[in-house]
């Protein structure tokens, strides 16, 4: 049987999401909070190009003591929750 690899693009698609993109950044904290204590891990947290939106979440993460990776080095607009 051959597996055929999958694509980072197609395993983010995969796992729950909270895209930021058009939320203010005041509304950020609690919108970001509320995801992470009501989505299973794993998780995405889309950011986008915005690193005022990535301070913020990275706040709440860090708050809460979630554990995440930010992004890779083609795409640094997402975090991965992963606990």
């Amino acid at each position: 049987m051959i597996m055929a690899r999958r694509k980072k693009k197609d395993i983010i698609e995969e796992l729950a999401s909270l895209d930021l993109h058009g939320i203010k950044h005041a509304d950020a904290d609690r919108v970001v909070e509320n995801h992470v204590f009501l989505t299973p891990c794993p998780h995405i947290i889309i950011t986008g190009n915005s690193t005022k939106m990535l301070s913020i979440a990275i706040n709440v993460l860090n708050r809460n003591n979630f554990r995440y990776e930010v992004g890779d080095f083609s795409n640094k607009g997402y975090i991965k929750v992963v606990g």
